[in-house]
């Protein structure tokens, strides 16, 4: 539980991942009750977005479309969390590239990264969080990503389970900032 995890010193948590929606049947109003308990114990909350294959053929666009949808059901209610401000971090995962070895292309994540910045900045929100890329992130295609300033970090996936691969890519962060 999220009080289990704040007593053992946890100060981040990562809500909404693909997989879980995928494999475990989480859905926007599960992920939105995790976020709104997360924030009241004072975590730091990586909310995971992004779209499936069969959307993003349709364009970018549609991918928006579908983004701005699960920030909007993920997000409900949260005007009133003060902490919400300081706390929360998007990562655009584009659900087709995750472990699929093949990223997104960088241009079209940092226009997705824009995107979300500015539906988030808009009255309904105010909010102005990081938004970082995940999504098949190594150490080939991370200074391309990085090169986006609109894109603020990585969440870095089973490349961080290889400490030398790991390494590089927190070496080129180190270098593109």
């Amino acid at each position: 539980s999220i009080g289990m995890l704040n007593k053992v010193g946890v100060t981040h948590v990562i809500i909404g991942h693909s997989e879980r929606r995928n494999y475990l049947g989480e859905t926007d109003e599960m992920v939105n009750e995790k976020l709104k308990s997360a924030i009241a114990f004072g975590m730091k909350v990586i909310l995971c977005v992004g779209e499936p294959l069969s959307v993003r053929r349709e364009g970018l666009d549609s991918a928006k479309a579908f983004v701005r949808s699960q920030l909007a059901k993920d997000l409900k209610n949260t005007s009133n969390l003060k902490p919400i401000a300081t706390n929360l971090i998007v990562a655009y995962e584009p659900i087709w590239a995750i472990g699929a070895g093949k990223a997104d292309k960088p241009e079209d994540s940092a226009a997705m990264t824009t995107f979300i910045k500015d539906f988030l900045k808009t009255k309904t929100y105010n909010l102005q969080p990081s938004v970082i890329y995940g999504g098949s992130v190594t150490s080939a295609n991370s200074k391309r990503i990085f090169e986006h300033k609109e894109i603020d970090g990585a969440l870095v996936g089973g490349a961080s389970l290889k400490f030398e691969e790991f390494k590089k890519i927190v070496n080129i962060a180190k270098q593109s900032s």
